[in-house]
């Protein structure tokens, strides 16, 4: 959302009764991990991947959490919790084999030079420059990467005038269709939006309409 004014960004917040997505099918960690920052005090969401598939009722690989709070304030969170990065810091939170990435909400650091550094070649080696919800929103893009989902609230944040929400349900639309084509002809069928082919059974990959 380059260019655009803090000032102006005011979110739609779509209830449940408005979506698809159901709390009972995100992985307890992932839930563990936002109650536990929620409980703190700190702000926290799912947001970017997870909430794309979950919308279109697709088991996510994996979670992320978006958090108002510093990786320093994670880390005593949590039982095993690990800091990453040196550009990026961010937080690991570790069940088992299975790892919640916890990402503090970032502003534009180019516009904070203090919380920058550059190497000898110019290049920067970190960008911590944290902010608000709003902050992070506008370093974003207008894909499904603004969405985030608060599972207390069962609540859908878009600072996206909805745009997002419509781009699922023409997807839906897309990949019933496809369906409908696969009974008629199930050899292979042709997504109209992308011109991929694909072989039935039907697998279809949402990435082809995400950057």
């Amino acid at each position: 959302m380059h260019g655009r004014d803090a000032s102006s960004l005011e979110p739609t917040r779509i209830a449940a009764s408005q979506h698809i997505i159901n709390v009972e099918h995100i992985d307890a960690k992932a839930l563990n991990v936002v109650s536990t920052l929620q409980k703190y005090g700190h702000e926290a969401y799912l947001v970017g991947g997870c909430v794309r598939d979950l919308l279109c009722q697709i088991t996510p690989k994996d979670f992320d959490v978006a958090t108002s709070a510093a990786p320093e304030k994670v880390r005593p969170l949590f039982a095993r919790c690990r800091l990453i990065g040196r550009r990026f810091r961010l937080a690991h939170v570790v069940f088992g084999r299975e790892v919640i990435e916890v990402a503090t909400f970032r502003r534009e650091a180019k516009t904070f030079a203090r919380h920058f550094k550059r190497n000898k070649q110019g290049l920067l080696h970190r960008d911590n420059a944290y902010g608000t919800l709003v902050d992070d929103v506008m370093r974003r893009d207008f894909s499904v990467n603004a969405l985030y989902y608060n599972p207390s609230t069962e609540e859908i944040i878009d600072f996206v005038d909805n745009s997002s929400v419509k781009l699922f349900k023409k997807i839906q639309k897309i990949i019933e269709d496809l369906r409908k084509e696969a009974e008629i002809d199930p050899i292979e069928v042709t997504c109209p939006e992308c011109e991929h082919k694909f072989s039935t059974p039907l697998i279809f990959d949402y990435s082809h309409f995400f950057g």
